[in-house]
């Protein structure tokens, strides 16, 4: 797949263009269909299959001050991506100034000057333009008018539920990763930078790596069985989110964890934690021995929960 971060660099005289676009936060079963038949028509017209997504998301632009919860990295998104047979990926940084494009102007100078496009396909739910005035109908107009042709997908149903993103990040924040996989087609994983921690797991004999999970889509507080993608190499790991009430006293929430068997250096690498089961709450505890005896259990239920899902 052909990454391209300035359009201007896009060789417009590849075959004819089949444009899928939208945020695709979680690239989940939803997008997936969406991307399927992106590749699909490009096939059949013997075109290029592209997906047009955008970074950063456009609420962190549009709404700065409000929290977000993504359920993918850039990075992941774009490895996801790649995985689905794409031709190219037009990542476009998402500007203040391109929010205020209007339907026309994005339509005329980025898909028909720029990428020379030959068919869109979007979701039944994908806005764009300033004020998110463009739809469909504005898509289609648009089409006709420049030569393109226009389709749109149909949600898509599951349980009688509307696979969207923002489901999927209901049912993790309430802690229903079983249901979110279900979604996702995958299972939820978190990517963080490795920082450095105090260095308290360290001394009770089992250390943890702290992980920056700044705008990640995270499940209830509590210890969760997962595998941990370092490099190259997957492990076992404990994981665990909370404000650590044995040890802490700021009361602030983080994420840790421990990986099992593993030697070596992880300060500011990234890695990916991927959930396989929660194993308990947070609890608090008297003693640094009954909290290290407890961390042993956990090391024992996670090897048993990962074999399991193997």
């Amino acid at each position: 797949m052909e990454l391209i971060t300035d359009i201007d660099g896009y060789d417009s005289s590849q075959p004819g263009l089949v444009l899928g676009a939208g945020t695709f936060d979680g690239v989940h079963i939803g997008h997936r269909r969406i991307i399927a038949e992106v590749v699909s028509r490009a096939l059949a017209r013997t075109g290029t299959s592209g997906v047009m997504t955008f970074d950063p998301h456009p609420r962190e632009v549009l709404k700065p001050s409000s929290e977000i919860s993504l359920l993918t990295t850039t990075d992941k998104k774009i490895e996801l991506i790649a995985g689905l047979g794409v031709d190219v990926l037009f990542l476009l940084r998402f500007t203040r100034e391109l929010a205020a494009y209007t339907p026309e102007r994005f339509v005329r100078d980025i898909l028909v000057e720029k990428l020379h496009v030959k068919e869109v396909v979007f979701g039944y739910d994908y806005r764009f333009g300033v004020d998110r005035s463009g739809d469909y109908i504005v898509m289609t107009r648009l089409g006709r008018q420049y030569g393109f042709s226009v389709d749109e997908i149909s949600p898509l149903q599951v349980d009688d539920v509307t696979v969207s993103s923002t489901v999927i990040r209901e049912c993790i924040l309430g802690g229903d990763l079983a249901r979110a996989e279900h979604y996702l087609g995958r299972k939820h994983a978190v990517v963080g930078r490795i920082t450095k921690g105090r260095g308290i797991g360290d001394s009770i004999g089992y250390p943890t790596a702290n992980i920056e999970v700044e705008k990640a889509t995270l499940p209830p507080d509590g210890v969760y069985a997962a595998t941990v993608k370092v490099a190259d190499r997957v492990y076992a790991g404990a994981f665990n989110i909370g404000v650590n009430p044995t040890v802490a006293e700021t009361g602030e929430r983080t994420a840790e964890v421990h990986l099992v068997d593993f030697d070596g250096e992880l300060y500011g690498k990234t890695i990916e934690v991927t959930m396989v089961e929660r194993l308990r709450d947070e609890l608090k505890f008297d003693t640094i021995e009954e909290l290290a005896a407890q961390i042993e259990r956990d090391i024992e239920a996670t090897k048993s929960a990962v074999a399991l899902s193997s």
